[in-house]
This record gives structure tokens, sequence and C-alpha cells, in this order.
């Protein structure tokens, strides 16, 4: 189910790579300056790994929805928390409404009464709707009980806080591309890429492995 992703994702990786290594190769050795144009692209990079990262793991996400749905599986028997996202529909009910809706409460509980089947709306992303930082990612593992480790290594959450920060400054004009890659050098960009490609296929595989054991269900 998920190889698709896997290839799409991978694919758009090496888009990325291929970008970097051009720009690389088009910068000039010490001690000529590099041209402003080969800045901006440097700091573009953030953008364009960015892009691939959220990618991936709202992929990541839609992907294990339609698996949980396919199953069918009664909300009774999928865990607690996952519920949040199972009876969405009821809860968007009951916080719309300023004052007491007895009968928007009872719907609630009747489904779990009912047991009725489970089907969730693919649309749904577990977070408050920012970035996807490591707050956003622990949303997503709690929402649906991963007990996998959130991070692949410790250096992940940083390194994920230093290309959002980027990407945002970029997107919302508070600095140029230009500089943002005026601050890194080109070996700094491709350790980027290496952690947060290892980390888009940590994730892709995390994902997998909920979905095959279908640790969504008690």
């Amino acid at each position: 189910m998920f190889n698709d992703l896997k290839t799409e994702s991978a694919s758009k990786l090496v888009e990325v790579r291929e970008f970097l290594d051009l720009t690389s190769n088009l910068i000039p050795p010490a001690p000529t300056p590099t041209p402003n144009s080969l800045l901006t692209a440097k700091g573009l990079f953030y953008v364009h790994v960015y892009g691939v990262f959220e990618f991936t793991i709202t992929s990541c996400v839609k992907k294990t929805i339609s698996a949980i749905n396919i199953e069918s599986t009664n909300v009774n028997n999928i865990k607690p928390l996952l519920l949040s996202l199972a009876l969405n529909p009821e809860f968007d009910s009951l916080s719309s409404t300023k004052n007491r809706n007895w009968t928007q409460r009872w719907n609630l509980f009747e489904k779990i009464r009912d047991n009725v089947i489970a089907q969730i709306s693919t649309d749904l992303m577990p977070t408050d709707g920012k970035n996807i930082r490591f707050a956003q990612l622990e949303s997503i593992w709690k929402t649906f009980c991963i007990s996998a480790p959130i991070l692949n290594a410790p250096s992940i959450g940083g390194r994920l806080k230093d290309i959002v920060d980027n990407r945002n400054a970029i997107a919302h004009g508070n600095n140029t591309p230009a500089e943002i890659g005026s601050r890194v050098s080109i070996s700094d960009l491709y350790n980027r890429y290496n952690e947060m490609s290892s980390y888009c296929s940590y994730i892709i595989q995390v994902f997998e492995d909920y979905v095959n054991n279908k640790d969504f269900m008690i």
C-alpha cells in the first residue's frame, strides 16, 4: 500500500538532490564570491526540502486512514485516542454549539453504544494546522497511538526546526532566499538533505508497519 508513496517521495527527494548538485557545481571556488543567484538557490533549498517532508507525512496519514477505513473496524475495536478522528463529525458538532445540546451529546455516545463502523475522512490531519515540527508530529503519533519513536535520530528535531524556520522566513518575506543561503555552506545543505531523506524513509516505514500490524486496533 505504501510502495507508490515510497517511489513518489524518493522521486521528489531526487529532484531536491539534483538541484543541490547543480547549485554546488556552479559555485565558484574561493576566494571568488558566490553570486547572489546561487545564494538564492541555496536558500530555496529549505522551501524545496520542507515541501517533500510535508508531502511525505501528510500522505502517510491519508494512506493510514484509508487502510483503517478498508478494515471496516467497529469503533469499540480501535484504540481510544483514535476515536478523536473516528468520531470527528460528532466532536465538531459539539464544539460548534455555544449552548448545551443534549441531542448532539446523545449522538456521540450512541455511535459508541451502537459500535458503528469507523469511517474517517482522509482530509483530517490531527495537528493544529501549523507547519510540521516536532509538536505536530507528536500530535499525529499520539492520535494514532504509534509506539515507534517519533524521531529516528535525536538531531532530527532540531534539524526540522531549522528547516521550517528558514522556510517560513522566506515564505513570509522576513528574509530573502539569498540572505538565508549566505548563512550556510553547500556541505551544510547536503547534511540537511541526507538527514531529511533518511527521516522521510523512516516515517513511511513507521506508518507501513503500523498498518501491516493493525496497530490501530485494541
